[in-house]
């Protein structure tokens, strides 16, 4: 998978990627030069680095996904909190988008 540096994605582990973070964690893809497609640096969205990891561990946000994002993360840096963690749980009828805090 083709992924792009400063883009919000969910990371859903693949077996060489486990016990990185939970699955659902939406991350930022980090720019790096010199990495093969096949890897990404990722970092939490509130700028923590995480890892070096597989690019088939990144999936793209959906629309609805996107948008609350986008608006929790101006949020919180207006409200100068430092670090909060953004999961995403999919059902089969609706997309539920659940934000853990930890001030």
């Amino acid at each position: 998978m083709s992924h792009r540096a400063g883009c919000l994605y969910r990371f859903v582990a693949v077996l060489m990627d486990r016990d990185i973070i939970p699955d659902g964690t939406i991350v930022r893809v980090v720019p790096a030069s010199g990495l093969p497609s096949r890897f990404a640096y990722i970092e939490h969205v509130d700028g923590r680095f995480i890892q070096m990891v597989c690019s088939n561990s990144l999936s793209p946000l959906t629309p609805l996904e996107r948008r609350v994002t986008s608006k929790m993360i101006r949020k919180q840096k207006l409200a100068g909190v430092v670090q909060f963690d953004v999961r995403s749980f999919r059902t089969e009828n609706i997309n539920e988008v659940i934000l853990q805090r930890y001030i």
